[in-house]
């Protein structure tokens, strides 16, 4: 599961907006300092690609890029931005770390809040020292707590973004994937439901993938077969984790006096029924290293935002046409619902 945030948009924002609390002027002024020190690095990719030192590795990753913003603006009709035509060479192998927070005893969020851009679940910070230091903060009896390294991020269109060195580790149809899934939401973002934003995201971006390979290498070919050997298995895996999720809600608000051991045993039932119940029917190993994953409610929540059930998102799409164009086109008309996720459902129903 590739994770992705918006941090930059944030920052640019809350910097010109009233912040009263002092912790957050440290956030934003260190963030900023790092923020402009990535977007003043960049280097266009056709100056890069003069480099005769340049990797071959790099190149030709650099050279994919080129071609897939060309299909995302060509062929997907996203918005045409300046995206991806730069790169950037970090010192990381991440891009900045981002800290989730959730009730010990409950799967919901914390949130924190901006001017304008309104709410987000997760905090990024462009050191990992710092996001340890804030989930330090939290560490007490009533939160779980996460903290992960992102390879990539979106602006929203606020700036031009550029490829990163943190991204060029991905194989060949992830970094297809990603670009589809960022350029998605440069045309796409709906205020204060992340959750959607990335579903919608992951699905459309799924579709463009798809048809990219279709385009270039034709159905048949191997890329393509493991691309949707993998879509499959997300599919599955958004199924289970959904009834998971769902089942484990349900738990935390029917059971009382949950010590510590309780809900350790709950969250390991998880992980045994992925083992029994969902691995034997993947065709990939992609979740391979869910078995083993020491589960809480900060580190389960990224599944809820970005693969809880997809299958409206997939009603939808097939009842118009199975066309990209027009199903983003219809996403775009949510923008004002209070609920889009429940629009879409009723949507798909109704059809």
């Amino acid at each position: 599961m590739k994770y992705t945030h918006c941090l930059f948009k944030i920052l640019l924002i809350s910097t010109l907006c009233l912040v009263n609390s002092s912790c957050m002027l440290t956030y934003l002024a260190k963030s900023g300092i790092s923020q402009m020190k990535i977007l003043t690095s960049r280097e266009q990719i056709d100056t890069v690609l003069k480099d005769k030192e340049l990797s071959t590795k790099t190149r030709d990753k650099l050279l994919l890029v080129r071609k897939v913003r060309d299909f995302c603006f060509n062929d997907l009709k996203l918005k045409k931005t300046k995206n991806y035509s730069s790169y950037v060479q970090l010192d990381d192998r991440y891009v900045s770390y981002l800290l989730r927070v959730a009730p010990k005893y409950e799967l919901k969020s914390y949130h924190w809040s901006f001017p304008i851009v309104g709410t987000f679940p997760y905090l990024g910070f462009f050191d990992k020292q710092d996001a340890l230091d804030e989930q330090e903060k939290f560490k007490n009896d009533n939160y779980d707590t996460y903290v992960r390294g992102v390879t990539a991020f979106s602006s929203l269109g606020w700036f031009n973004d550029p490829i990163l060195s943190s991204m060029m580790n991905y194989e060949n149809h992830d970094l297809v994937n990603l670009i589809i899934h960022e350029t998605i939401h440069s045309t796409l973002f709906i205020k204060n439901h992340a959750s959607f934003n990335e579903r919608l995201a992951t699905f459309l971006a799924n579709v463009g993938t798809e048809m990219y390979y279709k385009k270039y290498e034709g159905s048949d070919s191997k890329t393509i077969q493991l691309v949707r050997q993998e879509q499959t298995d997300d599919q599955l895996f958004s199924k289970f984790i959904s009834d998971e999720l769902s089942h484990l809600k349900k738990w935390y608000k029917e059971t009382s006096n949950i010590t510590d051991e309780l809900k350790s045993n709950r969250l390991k039932l998880i992980t045994d029924n992925f083992d029994t119940i969902l691995k034997p029917k993947l065709k990939t190993k992609k979740y391979n290293y869910f078995s083993k994953k020491e589960l809480n409610n900060a580190n389960l929540l990224p599944y809820q935002t970005y693969l809880s059930d997809l299958s409206d998102f997939e009603t939808v799409h097939k009842k118009l046409g199975n066309s990209f164009t027009n199903t983003i086109n219809y996403l775009k008309t949510l923008e004002k619902e209070k609920d889009p996720i429940q629009a879409l459902k009723d949507k798909a129903n109704s059809m």
